[in-house]
């Protein structure tokens, strides 16, 4: 629309100015008044300033077009760094659950063997106790560990959706 209203007024300035050169302003012929000539140079003044209100108006626009698009772009990076990161997080809760599976397992058959053996040395006993309560510290670490991860990927999760 500035395009449109811009290329009128650059038409009605010619026409004005090519009347004015030619001393003959809707159809009065060379002698015309001061006052129609001061009215033309009025006029056109008037539609010189309004060109120039129109095409810095359309330049507003267009700089205004550059930093939407400029932040689209920023988003759409952003977007795509998030749903990278959300992938990796994904992939190390899927490996952490499968440590905490195994270490479960390791811990079950190691309480297991301890019940079947009637008898240990003391020697024996404390060392597996120690294992055990290691095992259980490290299996903690884990769930603590994959809680932490499930937190990230709702955050994220949260934060894609509000993106939308």
């Amino acid at each position: 629309q500035a395009e449109e209203d811009s290329a009128s007024l650059r038409a009605q300035l010619n026409t004005l100015q090519q009347q004015v050169m030619s001393n003959s302003y809707s159809g009065y012929a060379v002698g015309t008044s001061s006052e129609q000539t001061l009215a033309m140079e009025k006029e056109i003044q008037d539609l010189q300033a309004q060109l120039k209100q129109e095409s810095l108006l359309r330049q507003q626009e267009q700089q205004k077009l550059a930093e939407e698009s400029l932040l689209r772009q920023q988003d759409q990076q952003r977007l795509a760094e998030e749903q990278s990161r959300t992938t990796s997080l994904a992939v190390e809760k899927r490996e952490m659950e499968e440590k905490i599976a195994a270490l479960t397992k390791k811990s079950s058959e190691e309480a297991s063997e301890f019940a079947a053996r009637k008898a240990f040395s003391m020697q024996d006993r404390e060392k597996l106790e120690n294992q055990l309560h290691d095992m259980a510290l490290m299996v903690e670490r884990l769930e603590g560990s994959r809680q932490k991860l499930l937190m990230e990927v709702f955050d994220f999760a949260f934060l894609l959706f509000s993106l939308k």
